[in-house]
């Protein structure tokens, strides 16, 4: 839900404003969502692919062979493109982006 959410109130700039921010925390509070998910998710959808990278819970599977910026990565022959994969251990769930 936070991930639509955040989907939702994002700016053509990919950007979200202070207000949707906090609107999306006070929602995250009331669901008891915990603080660091709050944050992890928030990394999934703005943070930068590069920074990404040094995350444990990031994998990207693509079509290039050494993606060795990645601690995670699934080769898959013939793939253009890349799909960034990530997992919230808190609630065990992998995320996709849409």
């Amino acid at each position: 839900m936070l991930l639509q959410l955040f989907d939702i109130l994002k700016n053509e700039t990919n950007k979200i404003s202070d207000e949707a921010y906090d609107f999306i925390g006070t929602i995250s509070d009331s669901f008891s969502i915990v603080a660091d998910d709050y944050d992890q998710l928030y990394f999934f959808v703005f943070g930068e692919h590069d920074e990404k990278a040094h995350n444990n819970m990031f994998m990207v599977v693509s079509g290039t062979k050494k993606e060795k910026m990645f601690r995670h990565h699934l080769y898959r022959e013939n793939m253009s493109g890349s799909i960034v994969v990530f997992y919230l251990p808190g609630i065990q769930t992998y995320f996709f982006p849409s």
